[in-house]
């Protein structure tokens, strides 16, 4: 994705570290880069956790982007992370916001 120029990262990073990054990028597309240069560039170490999928998770259903949150949802199976409550009722919240909206 091109990710590599967009930022320098520190030599280790954390959850926190990324969570934070998430949080304070307002461009959804941007955050998206940020979450998977965090594994791309260090694919032999850091790996994202609930905390940060579901952080990623919440961002695209609040944009309405059901699609992107299902793919973000199948990523977090594939990498065998458990998904959480929280995330889980995220993802029940936004369908039925969604559903009341029509």
């Amino acid at each position: 994705m091109g990710s590599k120029s967009m930022m320098k990262w520190p030599k280790q990073i954390t959850s926190c570290f990324v969570e934070r990054l998430i949080c304070s990028e307002k461009d959804l597309d941007k955050a998206i880069s940020i979450f998977d240069a965090a594994t791309a560039e260090y694919s032999n170490g850091f790996r994202h956790d609930h905390n940060t999928f579901g952080l990623m998770i919440r961002r695209l259903l609040s944009a309405n982007k059901f699609v992107l949150a299902e793919d973000m949802l199948v990523r977090m199976k594939q990498e065998k992370c458990d998904m959480s409550e929280d995330i889980f009722l995220s993802i029940y919240r936004a369908y039925d916001r969604d559903q009341q909206a029509t």
